[in-house]
């Protein structure tokens, strides 16, 4: 558990069986980072950041601490 007490949906492993509000919740990009990612990045490099995104708010950790 972190120190702020936050549960993270990735922070041990992810469930074989992920309720759907898990999904929505943590694995889904809201419209805000929808228009963020268009406007930043060009169509055909906006899946990286994207996919990036969504681990970082699912496993509330950066990518360096994957081990």
């Amino acid at each position: 558990m972190t120190g702020s007490g936050a549960f993270f949906v990735g922070q041990v492993r992810l469930h074989a069986r992920s309720s759907e509000f898990d999904v929505e919740r943590h694995f889904t990009l809201i419209d805000t980072d929808i228009a963020t990612l268009t406007k930043r990045f060009r169509s055909d490099r906006r899946a990286g950041p994207g996919i990036q995104l969504a681990f970082l708010r699912g496993s509330g950790r950066t990518l360096d601490h994957v081990g």
